[in-house]
């Protein structure tokens, strides 16, 4: 058990146990389907390239009618949990990362948190954020899939440039807005352009998204405050990401190229058909989806056809 249980979960959970015989009072019986949620949410925001938070936002402001800022609270503050816990066990097994992009991926992202958090705040209703990101997610699910060509295992060197630097700023800015953006970005781009392994793409997002996590909730706190609903959500959902989202890094570590790309896929599928379902789209949420699906899956194409590898 020492690969999966180490002294930064242990540390995690003792910090939980303190805030909870003290401050927060964690109320199980009322907030369970939290805690199902992001038993689930956790495992796999481990295992893709998407955050807890790709989970958490719907479910919260659709499912539940929880308002946005409450979710998006919820799901950075989830994350800095579970994804960091997640990333410190992806390099305590020496799981592969493109190192070189973490630095300027996180600064830019930083920025672009900012950004968000300034001029964007309480802008968008719930439906378009949803879905405008999960059309955009469902463009490159289709181009990951039209796609055929064989993948190297080996990480490739990348310089910080103008297109890097862009993604991760836009990245940010999704981030702060729903709690998790950064890391299918990123991930998008790494594959798609620049040929890196989707093994090796896939931990990375995952890193990205934990530093991205820790730096929207701390300039959440300094700029507008956290939501007061969502340390609640967060008191009974701690324990249970602290351990699942390091068990879904673990997992998808030990299966292959085809079975991470048709994993991520298929939660990406399923998360925009849960948008159809769930969401009461007017004429111009459909023209937008359409047209999103369409343009994006013509801009990720590019990004593939004009790969640097």
């Amino acid at each position: 058990m020492k690969k999966y249980i180490n002294w930064y979960q242990t540390t995690l959970l003792l910090f939980w146990l303190c805030l909870s015989l003290t401050v927060l009072k964690p109320d199980f019986i009322t907030n369970w389907f939290m805690s199902v949620t992001m038993l689930f949410g956790s495992l796999i925001a481990g295992a893709t390239s998407e955050g807890g938070g790709a989970v958490a936002f719907p479910v919260m402001t659709l499912g539940f009618n929880i308002k946005p800022s409450v979710a998006r609270d919820f799901s950075l503050l989830i994350q800095s949990f579970g994804m960091s816990a997640a990333a410190y066990t992806i390099f305590k097994n020496r799981i592969p990362i493109q190192r070189d992009i973490l630095l300027p991926c996180v600064l830019s992202g930083f920025f672009g948190q900012l950004l968000s958090l300034l001029f964007l705040e309480g802008h968008f209703s719930p439906p378009f954020l949803k879905i405008t990101f999960t059309s955009i997610w469902l463009s490159f699910a289709l181009v990951l899939f039209l796609q055929h060509r064989v993948m190297s295992l080996k990480k490739v060197g990348i310089s910080t440039n103008f297109l890097l630097i862009i993604f991760a700023l836009f990245g940010g800015v999704v981030t702060a807005l729903t709690g998790s953006g950064i890391d299918i970005l990123i991930f998008s781009l790494i594959t798609l352009h620049y040929g890196v392994s989707e093994k090796i793409a896939t931990p990375t997002s995952v890193v990205l998204m934990a530093a991205l996590s820790i730096t929207g909730v701390v300039s959440k706190f300094f700029l507008h405050g956290i939501e007061t609903e969502a340390l609640n959500y967060w008191a009974v959902c701690a324990p249970v990401v602290i351990f699942g989202a390091p068990l879904g890094a673990i997992f998808i570590s030990k299966r292959s190229k085809k079975f991470i790309v048709i994993f991520l896929q298929t939660s990406i599928i399923l998360q925009f058909l849960f948008s159809l379902y769930i969401l009461n789209l007017s004429s111009f949420h459909i023209a937008w989806s359409t047209f999103l699906v369409l343009f994006g899956t013509c801009s990720f194409y590019l990004l593939f056809k004009y790969r640097k590898s």
